[in-house]
């Protein structure tokens, strides 16, 4: 979700705090701290220019204030693309639901424990709350290009949701992020990302 520049930054950061950090009233130092615009290292400046750049293209799509509301079509008339007019700043996103493959081809929800209730389920009802529930549990948002290849999303055979999944809209959106059991890793060309139970995802 952040910038790579601002997790090496905030791990930078806690590595010089000799004392305990109040909460909440300590906050805010350190986040200006990791914000703060004294970095020169590549990473920041190039972190710096693309956050610019974004800005200014919000900017331009940004919708002016309507003074008379008696006219609508300023507000919906604009020739930029739907892809373009995003919520938010930063890459595209994807949730994924990590599953442990055995050389068998079964699936799992955890990566040691093989009980019923950590297989991956083949069906979920839309109405089955609490299978919903306990697979979203599981998910992880991460950004679209952890799982894409040159550019393309890589949804295919290993990492597509089971048809039926689909028709459940908090699932429909969802991909697997296959893991082998042997090795606990997934590989996506030369990238292989890996579920650490302590550090979260992680990728190499």
């Amino acid at each position: 979700m952040y910038d790579a520049s601002l997790l090496r930054r905030t791990h930078e950061h806690l590595g010089t705090l000799t004392e305990p950090v109040a909460v909440p009233e300590d906050l805010q130092h350190h986040v200006d701290a990791v914000y703060s615009d004294t970095y020169t290292a590549d990473d920041d400046l190039r972190r710096l220019a693309d956050d610019n750049a974004k800005q200014a293209m919000a900017d331009l799509a940004a919708i002016r204030r309507h003074r008379t509301g008696t006219d609508l079509h300023p507000l919906t008339n604009s020739t930029l693309s739907s892809e373009f007019l995003t919520t938010r700043l930063g890459d595209p996103s994807i949730r994924v639901l990590p599953v442990w493959t055995d050389p068998d081809g079964s699936r799992w929800l955890h990566p040691s424990q093989r009980t019923n209730r950590t297989r991956r389920p083949r069906r979920v009802k839309p109405g089955d709350r609490d299978m919903i529930r306990r697979l979203m549990r599981r998910t992880i948002p991460i950004r679209q290009q952890w799982i894409t290849t040159n550019g393309a999303p890589v949804i295919d055979s290993t990492t597509e949701i089971p048809a039926g999944w689909e028709k459940t809209p908090a699932l429909r959106d969802t991909a697997l992020l296959p893991h082998a059991a042997t090795t606990g890793t997934y590989t996506n060309g030369q990238r292989i990302t890996y579920l650490d139970p302590t550090t979260g995802l992680t990728r190499a």
